[in-house]
C-alpha cells in the first residue's frame, strides 16, 4: 500500500509546477494509471487540515475518511460526516468516530478542542497549509504520511 501512495504523490508531484517554472502544461494523457491497494486493516482518517479531505479522496482513500470539516462539500464527500460546527471542531463527534489519525493545520480550532483530542490519545497530524499552486506538493507529502505512518 505504501508503494502505492507514494507512486500516486510521486505522479501528482511530477506535474505540480516549480516555483521556477512559469506554466506547466498536463494532460489527461499524462498520467496512465494509478492504483492503491488497501492494507488488511484500513486507518480511520477525520480530515480537518483545509483541502485535505479532496486530497486524502484524490489519493484513493476515500473509504478511510471517517470524518470531515464542512468546507470539505465536493460531491465525492458527501456521506463522510461533518465534524465540524462552522468552522469550529467538536472533539466529541471525533472521538466517536474512533479515528487512528486526524489531519489538522494551523487554522483547525479551537484549541480546546485540539487538547481534548490529544487528551483521548488521537494522533493529530500536523498538515502545512497551502495557499500558492508551489505548496500543494509539500501539504500532499504531509498527508501521505500522516496517514502511512502507525505512530
Amino acid at each position: 500500500m505504501k508503494r502505492a501512495i507514494y507512486l500516486g504523490i510521486s505522479l501528482l508531484l511530477a506535474f505540480t509546477p516549480s516555483a521556477d517554472a512559469a506554466t506547466n502544461n498536463i494532460s489527461q494523457s499524462s498520467v496512465t494509471s494509478v492504483e492503491l491497494n488497501q492494507s488488511a486493516k484500513a486507518i480511520r482518517i477525520v480530515a480537518l487540515a483545509n483541502g485535505s479531505a479532496e486530497i486524502v479522496s484524490a489519493l484513493g482513500l476515500r473509504s478511510s475518511l471517517v470524518g470531515r470539516d464542512i468546507a470539505s462539500s465536493t460531491t465525492e464527500l458527501k456521506n463522510v460526516p461533518i465534524v465540524t460546527s462552522g468552522h469550529q471542531v467538536i472533539a466529541e463527534k471525533i472521538i466517536a468516530l474512533k479515528p487512528d489519525v486526524v489531519l489538522v493545520d494551523a487554522s483547525t480550532g479551537p484549541k480546546t478542542a485540539l487538547d481534548t483530542l490529544k487528551s483521548a490519545k488521537i494522533r493529530l497530524a500536523k498538515i502545512p497549509e497551502a495557499w500558492t499552486l508551489s505548496d500543494i506538493d509539500l501539504k500532499i507529502k504531509a498527508i501521505g504520511v500522516a496517514v502511512l505512518s502507525p505512530d
